[in-house]
């Protein structure tokens, strides 16, 4: 009986052995499992995250360029106006300059 009771002892150790493998396997496996899927939904937050700050830094960019935009606009608008005024000046020289040369022409001076 003695024996007996071995074996058995010897066969369950050997079953027992064998289930706790498989189960260490499978909660391995789980555990791997469950780490992947973790891994993955960091990564999307990351990348949620990443997009969003990026976008805000090319706002804020824009945003920076904007006042620049407008007091260069201002500038040309302004140098517009001047180059408009100097070439209204200077049609009414060359009118003037036509008139003299007319003058000139048809009484021209004695020498």
């Amino acid at each position: 009986m003695d024996d007996e009771l071995k074996q058995y002892v010897a066969g369950m150790k050997g079953e027992v052995i064998d289930t706790l493998t498989v189960r260490k396997g499978a909660m391995q496996t789980e555990v791997i499992d469950t780490l992947t899927e973790r891994i993955r939904d960091t990564r999307t937050e990351v990348l949620d995250t990443l997009t969003e700050r990026m976008r805000d830094m090319q706002s804020e960019i824009l945003r920076g360029f904007e006042p620049f935009q407008k007091q260069t606009s201002a500038r040309e608008a302004a140098m517009e106006a001047r180059i408009g005024a100097a070439e209204q000046r200077l049609a009414v020289v060359q009118d003037r300059l036509v008139e003299i040369e007319k003058k000139l022409l048809l009484n021209p001076p004695a020498a």
